[in-house]
């Protein structure tokens, strides 16, 4: 009994050590557009005849910056939710293909600013399946972007849309750095993130 105390004591401590690195990470990855849009709500003041096209510009930068906020302070309260067993469906018929299509405009900061080529193959004929259409797509927009994420600049994702009589499949591929051996175990753990590669 003492042993499995001490290794429920090992297990949390890992668990707590994850969540305080999770929690560091996601406050410097919103440090990141935060300055963005200071910088930008900045030269707007310092600029007020501003040019309606560089207005237009500054304007779509700092909606960009400003979902990318929304999808991490989403990301943590979806992680708190799911710890506290709150996560509900919203069930229904959803098209598959048009499904991905979403997902990959949903990713395409992060694509184009790493300059990655992505090929969709969708399923020639309409792909039905019942889910939750927001976590599906949640789910698919998160594939996407650790692809891009862990992904050299510049790299190919390539995303295909399968069915089969009983199934619907979507397969990833990238040419990126792929999980390291040693997070093989622990990759859907709570708070675990992957190392990103040099670029």
């Amino acid at each position: 009994a003492l042993q499995v105390l001490r290794l429920r004591q090992l297990e949390l401590e890992k668990a707590d050590e994850r969540k305080n690195q999770f929690v560091s990470t996601l406050a410097h990855e919103l440090r990141n557009p935060l300055g963005t849009l200071h910088m930008m709500l900045e030269l707007l003041k310092r600029e007020p005849g501003i040019r309606p096209e560089d207005l237009a510009r500054r304007r779509d930068a700092m909606a960009r910056q400003t979902d990318q906020m929304t999808r991490l302070v989403e990301d943590l309260i979806d992680v708190s939710r799911v710890s506290q067993g709150k996560v509900e469906l919203a069930v229904e018929r959803l098209e598959l293909n048009e499904l991905v299509e979403e997902a990959v405009e949903m990713t395409g900061s992060a694509i184009a600013s790493k300059g990655h080529r992505v090929t969709v193959s969708r399923h020639d004929d309409n792909v039905w399946v019942d889910g939750d259409p927001m976590r599906l797509k949640q789910a698919l927009g998160n594939l996407i972007h650790n692809a891009a994420r862990y992904t050299p600049d510049g790299g190919e994702i390539n995303i295909t849309v399968r069915r089969n009589a009983e199934s619907a499949q979507v397969e990833i591929c990238d040419n990126g750095i792929g999980i390291a051996a040693d997070m093989l175990t622990q990759v859907f753990d709570m708070f675990v993130q992957g190392r990103a590669g040099p670029n």
